[in-house]
């Protein structure tokens, strides 16, 4: 009886815990889905499509990560 009662009191935990995640905001998933619908990242130079390569790389080295960054310089993308 007492293996009973603990599987219930952990199924039930668990749907507790299981069923709160559904209460989440509209706007906080949608935020999470859609991080550009109100503001555009930009910088200086950088417009949509542009292709980044070992040319033009050293303009964007503050916003590239820095392995990323090391790839390009080194013509692997």
């Amino acid at each position: 009886m007492k293996t009973f009662s603990k599987h219930s009191i952990a199924l039930t935990l668990s749907a507790t815990l299981l069923g709160s995640a559904g209460l989440a905001k509209a706007d906080v998933i949608g935020d999470a889905f859609h991080p550009y619908r109100d503001q555009v990242p930009q910088f200086d130079g950088l417009t949509p499509g542009m292709v980044i390569n070992q040319a033009n790389v050293a303009q964007f080295r503050d916003i590239i990560d820095p392995a990323f960054l090391t790839f390009i310089e080194q013509g692997w993308v």
